[in-house]
């Protein structure tokens, strides 16, 4: 059952990695979470060198997520600024948005 959970959250989580990526006309509040991200990193990082890196960007970790069994972290950003950060994180080599 375990697996199965994290496995369904592995889905949705490519489904909206995949749609950050190539949907072109994306609806906040529809296709996102305004000021929400999603960060996946790569799998030999430590979740305090994940928190880290997002503090260090003064970004806010949304404490409540429990994705880190995914290398998931849940962050906010400033509203319509959502693209802008995502471009900033894909270039941070701890992190893994394919």
């Amino acid at each position: 059952m375990e697996n199965a959970k994290a496995l369904a959250l592995t889905l949705i989580l490519g489904l909206f990695l995949i749609g950050n990526v190539f949907a072109v006309d994306l609806v906040p509040g529809e296709d996102y979470v305004e000021g929400e991200l999603l960060v996946g990193f790569i799998a030999n990082v430590t979740e305090d060198e994940a928190k880290g890196l997002i503090q260090g960007l003064d970004l806010i970790l949304k404490e409540d997520s429990n994705l880190w069994n995914l290398k998931v972290l849940v962050i906010n950003v400033p509203n319509g600024e959502e693209q802008v950060w995502i471009e900033t994180l894909e270039k941070e080599n701890v992190v893994d948005y394919h």
